[in-house]
């Protein structure tokens, strides 16, 4: 919780723009929090495909029999490609 008056203000700075800063600042702030958020999404989508793919192959191919085991693991190895690309667009701007 934020406490006084000080903190809240600083905290609104970041979030709302303000007249006194400029837009490429503001992008700049968004794309850094932003970029911070896909990163670690992307890792933990990431690590889950790898887990599950490491999974499949200590216990045999009979969990890849298993549908809902691939969905999962298939829209983890999705997610985690799309937030790197995503990553990369926002970075390259």
């Amino acid at each position: 919780m934020l406490s006084g008056c000080s903190e809240m203000e600083s905290f609104l700075s970041v979030v709302k723009p303000t007249a006194e800063k400029s837009p490429s600042t503001t992008l700049w702030v968004f794309t850094l929090r932003w970029g911070n958020w896909t990163r670690s999404t992307g890792i933990l989508f990431g690590l889950l495909t790898l887990v599950h793919l490491w999974r499949v192959l200590e216990e045999g191919p009979g969990l890849a029999t298993n549908p809902w085991y691939v969905l999962i693991t298939l829209v983890a190895a999705a997610l985690c490609v799309w937030a790197f690309r995503l990553l990369r667009i926002m970075t390259r701007g």
